[in-house]
């Protein structure tokens, strides 16, 4: 039996089955009070009141979504998420309509406006925190992995926390600590690594350059061969960097294995890669931008850079059902 269900933002999802439904219970994705609704029911109901879901507990909530919901839309012509299982593709395609560069940027600040020197103080001590480890001999090196992942996981969840109405401390930017600390490791050591491989690979093709250029006296071309190679290597980084964005916060959020959270932001940036890709190089302008001209207003443009991500993260993201834990 498909069933579909209310977002925290009173937005349709699904359809899924009841096994997708518990599994999202269990993960904390939805609650005992989330709205469901099937074909045979004549309006909306909170979960704990379904029998055939066997939920205990029975706290309806007073809001509703009145009348019988629409019949699924699809993306691609597909009516369910390709993630390993029964998903909500409708979700993500409601969420994707509110990204545009300016809605996104209009949105996360008048969201963080309220509370915003608190967010630049959390952003400022996770970047003191991180950049202050790395110029430690060795411990740098490791701070790379055990602590720069979770620590910047740990700020984006506490704007997330705000965008979803929820309390945020300075205790919520440690959260990555917390949960799912290895996996963010592993998810860094995954980025480290194919990056080095980029970077080994530009490097040996550089050299073979500049082999072959001494060999036939044509300086200038191995200067201009290793520029073309250069361009290729930082693209990919950068586009690896770019697909993986949503990572962090999927293992924080999710509590999904590294590789999980990896596939599943890969999928969902490339279903909008360029409203996505349009809005973070706007950021990254305004970010470059506030640093050159303001010297110190880098760190007033810190916080709504994270802010951004966490706000096109719940977008894209709410109430949509993923990969299995690996």
């Amino acid at each position: 039996m498909d069933w579909f269900y209310a977002t925290k933002d009173k937005a349709q999802a699904g359809p899924v089955d009841e096994a997708a439904l518990q599994r999202m219970l269990e993960e904390g994705a939805i609650t005992k009070e989330t709205l469901v609704w099937r074909d045979g029911m004549t309006d909306w109901a909170p979960l704990s009141t379904r029998p055939e879901l066997s939920v205990q507990g029975n706290r309806p909530l007073a809001a509703s979504l009145p009348g019988t919901p629409p019949e699924p839309t699809s993306v691609g012509g597909e009516t369910s998420g390709k993630f390993g299982q029964t998903g909500s593709v409708r979700t993500i395609s409601e969420g994707a309509a509110g990204i545009a560069i300016n809605s996104v940027l209009s949105r996360t600040w008048s969201q963080m406006k309220g509370n915003y020197w608190p967010g630049v103080g959390v952003t400022l001590l996770g970047y003191l925190i991180v950049v202050g480890l790395e110029q430690i001999p060795f411990i740098g090196m490791l701070a790379i992995f055990l602590v720069q992942p979770q620590m910047f996981a740990g700020v984006n969840w506490y704007f997330l926390k705000q965008f979803r109405g929820e309390s945020a401390t300075i205790n919520d930017a440690f959260e990555g600590f917390r949960r799912g600390y290895g996996r963010q490791a592993v998810y860094m050591l995954i980025l480290s690594g194919v990056t080095l491989g980029i970077v080994l690979l530009s490097g040996l093709l550089g050299a073979l350059g500049l082999w072959l250029a001494s060999k036939t006296d044509l300086g200038a071309v191995a200067v201009v061969a290793g520029f073309i190679v250069g361009i290729p290597a930082v693209l990919a980084m950068t586009y690896l960097a770019f697909c993986w964005v949503f990572a962090p916060l999927l293992i924080l959020d999710r509590g999904v294995s590294a590789v999980t959270a990896m596939k599943w932001s890969r999928r969902v940036v490339h279903r909008h890669f360029g409203k996505l890709a349009g809005l973070f190089l706007v950021v990254a302008l305004l970010c470059l931008l506030s640093g050159l001209v303001l010297c110190v207003g880098l760190v007033f443009m810190l916080p709504l850079a994270f802010g951004v991500v966490s706000r096109v993260y719940e977008d894209l993201f709410a109430g949509e059902v993923g990969p299995a834990a690996d």
